[in-house]
């Protein structure tokens, strides 16, 4: 938990040493890697080749309905497909080709039975318009998200994001982060 709360603020080469060592953890039993599979999804300095190689691994266990009570893997996932990342550049986004290829594989499920409702904050933040052509999903698979959402029980705000370009809020960005942030500490958005 100390190193996903720091890991934003090291450099490259220290994310990816903690990718290193974290990455072989997912393979241990489900209660041992809450917090690994967290680390991992916030390294967003780590090469995108290997963030999508986590990615893969993750969407494969929401797929086989091995996620659907491991709910730090849907907040990984979101993480790894986010249009927002919270401490780098856009250079650092995973290709929105991925993500209408992940969307593709989970499109057919009901994201409404148990434990796969986080698909819902998945897609959001995955779909998020950014007004960037390198970023921002095709038009005809933001419709297709859009029309899924607004049936699997998105908010206004969720459906809102992925409908329109808006600034992340304060809230979202506490949600991105993992969990509530201590009284009086602020993530800068630059």
């Amino acid at each position: 938990m100390m190193w996903r709360r720091i890991a934003g603020g090291l450099p490259a080469a220290a994310q990816e040493r903690l990718y290193d060592s974290a990455f072989p953890e997912l393979r241990r039993p489900a209660g041992e890697v809450v917090e690994c599979t967290r680390l991992l999804g916030s390294l967003e300095r780590v090469a995108v080749e290997r963030r999508l190689e986590l990615a893969a691994l993750l969407l494969d266990r929401v797929v086989a309905g091995k996620a659907r009570s491991e709910p730090h893997v849907h907040w990984a996932l979101a993480r790894l497909l986010s249009r927002t990342p919270l401490y780098t550049a856009a250079d650092s986004v995973v290709p929105a080709a991925v993500v209408e290829e992940a969307f593709g594989r989970v499109e057919a499920l009901d994201w409404k039975q148990s434990g796969l409702e986080p698909l819902v904050a998945v897609f959001a933040a995955a779909c998020r318009r950014i007004d960037l052509r390198s970023l921002d999903v095709d038009d005809g698979v933001r419709r297709r998200v859009l029309d899924k959402l607004g049936r699997s029980g998105a908010t206004m705000e969720q459906l809102r994001c992925v409908r329109e370009c808006t600034p992340v809020t304060g809230a979202q960005r506490s949600q991105l982060f993992g969990e509530q942030l201590p009284a009086g500490l602020r993530l800068s958005a630059g």
